[in-house]
């Protein structure tokens, strides 16, 4: 009988115990579950604000290209004269008169003198929503600049204009070259994204 009370008094000891045991179990469980969601909420407000501070980005780019000219980078680029150091330095030389000729450098000269020499934009695809429309612009063919030109073709490009559109260059290649008289160029290729914006 000592035995049975002894058994019996560790069933019940172990069963008081098993209690707290599960208690604290379900406890630690719900706890971790009611932190996923606590989680989840974090990071749902975390995505909310995210949204919303792109959707005022996308706001204040809108309004800032809303009035943007279209014809902005024909305007502007076909203005530029490129090569001009080198097209300056060949002048000097076909125009003396003691100049022997050289079929290359007059060759040279005239081409930098031709209006084709000028970069040439053709729309390839258009792509338009409801307030916006994505034009991709490539060059006809490649232009030949120096550093200063291509300068001052990325800066015309990616410069804060507020009176053209919004202009991304999706691909930029060039290619280092030499020049009959040894002025360095590069021969670029150029495809833009021009972005305009509709009320």
């Amino acid at each position: 009988m000592d035995t049975y009370k002894s058994r019996l008094l560790l069933y019940i000891i172990l069963s008081g115990l098993l209690l707290p045991l599960l208690t604290g179990y379900f406890f630690f469980t719900k706890h971790q579950e009611w932190g996923k969601v606590e989680n989840a909420f974090a990071s749902l407000s975390l995505l909310s604000q995210l949204k919303s501070r792109s959707q005022s980005l996308n706001e204040l780019v809108r309004e800032k290209y809303l009035k943007g000219n279209s014809s902005f980078l024909h305007d502007e680029i076909k203005n530029l004269d490129f090569l001009k150091n080198e097209k300056e330095v060949l002048q000097i030389y076909v125009k003396k008169a003691f100049f022997l000729g050289g079929e290359a450098i007059e060759n040279r000269y005239r081409f930098l003198c031709k209006e084709e020499h000028h970069p040439i934009f053709q729309e390839k695809e258009v792509l338009s929503g409801e307030y916006f429309q994505e034009t991709l612009e490539v060059l006809e063919q490649p232009i030949q600049v120096d550093t200063e030109d291509l300068e001052r073709i990325l800066s015309l490009i990616e410069d804060d204009h507020s009176n053209g559109p919004q202009l991304l260059i999706t691909d930029c290649q060039f290619v280092k070259k030499e020049s009959p008289i040894g002025f360095e160029f590069f021969e670029l290729d150029l495809k833009i994204l021009k972005r305009e914006f509709f009320e």
